[in-house]
C-alpha cells in the first residue's frame, strides 16, 4: 500500500485519529507499522489502524472518506446511492480512484456537492 498524499497530510499534521481500513487484502504488518510509527510523534499514539469488516461500517465512522483502488468491473459504481446513504453527516468524500467508481449516485440525490 503506497500512501495517498492525502493520507500524508492528514497524518502530518495530526488530523488523523484513527485509520479505518477497508481491503480484500490484509495489510502487511511493515505497512501497519509505518503508518503507526508516522502517528507517534503528533498524537503520541501507535495504534491509528484499524481494519472493518465493511464499507458500510467504515464510511458510517469516518470524517473523511478517500477511494484509493484501481477499477474494474467488480468496483465499478461500487460507491453507489446505496453506500453514499451511510455516511457521517458532513463527512467528505475524496475519489482518487476513477470517477466510474461513484457514477451512479442516482442523480446526485445522495449527496450534496461543496
Amino acid at each position: 500500500m503506497k500512501l495517498s498524499p492525502l493520507l500524508k497530510t492528514l497524518l502530518i499534521h495530526n488530523l488523523a485519529k484513527k485509520i479505518l481500513l477497508y481491503d480484500y487484502r490484509d495489510l502487511a504488518k511493515e505497512q501497519v507499522d509505518k503508518l503507526s510509527q508516522v502517528s507517534i510523534l503528533p498524537n503520541g499514539r501507535g495504534d491509528i489502524v484499524e481494519r472493518v469488516a465493511s464499507l458500510e461500517d467504515m464510511v458510517s465512522r469516518c470524517d473523511i472518506v478517500t477511494i484509493n483502488c484501481r477499477l474494474h468491473e467488480s468496483t465499478k459504481g461500487s460507491f453507489n446511492k446505496k453506500l453514499i446513504s451511510h455516511l457521517k453527516d458532513g463527512s467528505y468524500l475524496v475519489n482518487t480512484a476513477r470517477g466510474a467508481m461513484t457514477n451512479k449516485f442516482g442523480g446526485g440525490t445522495a449527496m450534496t456537492p461543496h
